[in-house]
């Protein structure tokens, strides 16, 4: 699939992943072009966007590089619309930068600028713009730049880092389907966004790496469901990150712990206090279910949520961290982020209704044990009745 993905492709975007074997190969060897899109920048700060394109630019020199931020699932519709709208116009300029004049994008640009002032209608997964491609031939062929006049940008990475995330946002309404589940993309898709501009879903790609379970399961390139173990990940992201703090977690301590341990926080306990707080217990002992938890917790940092981020800084990044964050390409990258409308997501809105129905529910919960707790002792208050022995006749015969 990544062979038949790099050669049929004129422009190459790289979501979130980027191995530089892959880049000496297409820009030296087959002279293509190689757009690498830093995807769900909405997550980072706007100084630390601006290190990482820093350090691209000067490390690869032939690489262009993309934020973007396609809020998938977040309903606001100013904000997500603005958002796609000026990520796209980012990756506008970078086609334009590498094919020149040899295709026309005004189309594709104009389509952008329309985008911004119109509100589209979503949710609908139209069939009629995709084309399934057929397995690719064994023959040899020669790869054309710009056949027929069209540009193919086709998009690679590992999975659940967002390129079917990506194609909707450029599409501004609902192509492909889209999933958290690592591997949900199965086909190879092609998608007209205008008629000289055909962009391809392709499933993402899992090689032999070098990186750690743990931060494979953070990175989405493994499924939650499938780790036996969520309280080493837990432990794993506690010891980069202040969960409690984020969480505003309590510290308890059972009778039976020692006295000098002090309130150092373990990854077990983390997962028990998040589930006491959330009212998750195991039925059969009453304790807290700390499994629960940690795959939830596991689930907040995966997306992003309750403040749960995991980032990675460049080289040099503290020493410069001032510098970057004097750097006027910082206002650019909050517009991308929204940050300038959008103070609120509708994801943390969403949140926080869904916690007060829930506390809603236990306490009409209570309510209802007591109500039944009333009811027992009302009966039980009352004369049991007279019961007659219908075989009593009987016996007064013999």
């Amino acid at each position: 699939m990544l062979c038949h993905t790099t050669f049929h492709f004129t422009i190459l975007s790289q979501v979130a992943h980027f191995p530089p074997y892959l880049y000496h190969h297409l820009t030296e060897e087959e002279g293509r072009g190689i757009i690498l899109i830093l995807n769900k920048c909405d997550l980072l700060p706007p100084e630390l966007v601006v290190a990482w394109e820093y350090y691209f630019h000067h490390t690869f020199p032939k690489l262009l590089v993309v934020p973007f931020s396609s809020l998938e699932g977040r309903r606001h519709p100013r904000g997500r619309l603005r958002m796609a709208a000026e990520s796209s116009l980012r990756l506008v300029e970078a086609c334009q930068q590498l094919v020149g004049d040899s295709v026309d994008l005004t189309q594709w640009r104009k389509k952008i600028e329309e985008e911004r002032d119109v509100e589209l209608e979503g949710g609908v997964e139209t069939i009629e713009d995709i084309q399934q491609e057929e397995p690719p031939s064994t023959l040899p062929e020669v790869h054309q730049h710009y056949k027929d006049g069209i540009l193919t940008v086709g998009t690679i990475g590992h999975p659940n880092v967002g390129k079917s995330s990506l194609i909707n946002a450029l599409m501004g309404k609902k192509v492909v389907s889209v999933s958290k589940t690592p591997g949900h993309t199965k086909h190879f898709q092609t998608i007209f966004l205008t008629k000289n501009v055909k962009l391809c879903d392709c499933p993402g790609l899992v090689f032999p790496s070098t990186v750690t379970k743990p931060l494979q399961v953070i990175l989405g390139s493994y499924p939650i469901s499938q780790v036996r173990d969520p309280i080493g990940v837990v432990h794993y992201v506690a010891t980069r990150l202040d969960i409690p703090s984020c969480l505003g977690l309590d510290y308890f301590r059972e009778p039976r712990d020692s006295p000098g341990k002090g309130d150092k926080w373990t990854a077990f306990e983390i997962c028990e206090a998040w589930a006491r707080k959330r009212g998750y217990f195991i039925r059969s002992r009453g304790g807290p279910d700390a499994f629960r938890a940690a795959n939830e917790l596991l689930r907040f940092c995966l997306n992003g949520q309750k403040s749960l981020v995991l980032y990675l800084r460049p080289p040099g990044y503290i020493s410069e961290k001032e510098k970057f964050k004097s750097d006027p390409r910082v206002e650019d990258i909050k517009l991308i982020q929204g940050s300038v409308c959008l103070e609120k997501t509708a994801l943390e809105e969403e949140e926080e209704e869904a916690e007060k129905l829930q506390e809603e529910e236990e306490e009409n919960s209570e309510e209802e044990d007591s109500d039944e707790e009333s009811d027992d002792t009302e009966e039980r208050k009352l004369p049991l009745p007279n019961v007659q022995n219908k075989f009593s006749l009987l016996v007064e015969d013999e």
